[in-house]
């Protein structure tokens, strides 16, 4: 991964020194362009913004660090290699709040970190904020720009990077018998969030309609999940209540590794029984990557 490079769109509306939070403005201005809203539109004190990333600015925390002298003691505006406005740039809020100032939002602006879950979380939370009357319409999402050696090698040492090097579009295999592991992607991702009867009174084009969500958490560390599967399982039935049915399609967490894929397995076999024959299942992370 020596050559990696980041991939920016060729049209930059909103460049920055921190790819992390190009991608979030980028993609903010996306989700609104494609749900017809424009900016001016948008009343402040209704508007929120949840947008989350797992790891916050690593390529200026990467710069930074690169270019220290073992010298510095203490690091103030104008003093050292660099200016302490830099540090903002670190913080895993900082997408968030670079969306809620271009957008003018003076509701909440919230910014989850929850791993691999961080997009998911955000629009738990995002939804809440209109179910609950604090908002009319959110922005929720998350990116994370991760293409950094320090990132590569962490991961690396853990053994759960993808061990399939001739043929890229093969390295990832979530499911697989012969998988070994995941490769780092990066992108970013921003859904509108509004009432069902706001959007189409304004005639919007609605993708998917939110029924409800949970989270559970099992206890085992910051990578293993428990081998028993049985928050998991836990997880799975008060969503299938919430659905009321046997579901169309699950988007599984599916690393590619050995242990995490077949305790997921598991865990939906045991939920569902037969009833797994009757819907599909996929992981993004084969087409996109571990973000």
């Amino acid at each position: 991964m020596a050559g990696a490079t980041l991939c920016l769109p060729t049209t930059r509306p909103f460049p920055h020194p921190e790819p992390l939070v190009e991608l979030a403005l980028t993609t903010a201005a996306e989700s609104l362009a494609d749900a017809g809203l424009d900016v001016r539109s948008l009343e402040p004190q209704r508007t929120g913004v949840v947008f989350g990333t797992s790891k916050g600015g690593l390529h200026t925390f990467s710069r930074m660090l690169a270019s220290s002298r073992p010298d510095d003691r203490k690091i103030t505006p104008g003093n050292g290699p660099h200016d302490a406005r830099e540090w903002l740039d670190v913080f895993p809020n900082r997408a968030a709040a670079a969306i809620g100032q271009w957008i003018g939002s003076t509701g909440p602006v919230l910014c989850p970190v929850v791993a691999c879950a961080t997009g998911l979380a955000a629009c738990l939370r995002g939804a809440e904020l209109i179910q609950n009357g604090d908002c009319d319409i959110v922005l929720a999402g998350s990116a994370d720009a991760s293409l950094q050696p320090a990132l590569l090698g962490s991961f690396q040492r853990l053994g759960v990077l993808s061990r399939e090097t001739s043929d890229p579009a093969r390295a990832c295999r979530p499911f697989d018998r012969q998988r070994s592991g995941f490769v780092i992607g990066e992108g970013a991702a921003c859904l509108v969030l509004e009432r069902l009867e706001s959007a189409r009174a304004r005639g919007a084009v609605c993708y998917a309609e939110w029924l409800g969500g949970r989270m559970l958490s099992d206890a085992q560390g910051l990578t293993q999940l428990d081998p028993t599967g049985a928050t998991l399982q836990r997880l799975l039935q008060m969503l299938s209540l919430v659905g009321r049915s046997v579901p169309d399609y699950l988007n599984l967490h599916g690393t590619a590794t050995a242990t995490n894929d077949r305790i997921e397995c598991q865990a939906i076999r045991n939920v569902f029984g037969a009833d797994c024959d009757r819907f599909d299942c996929s992981s993004l992370k084969g087409g996109m990557g571990h973000l």
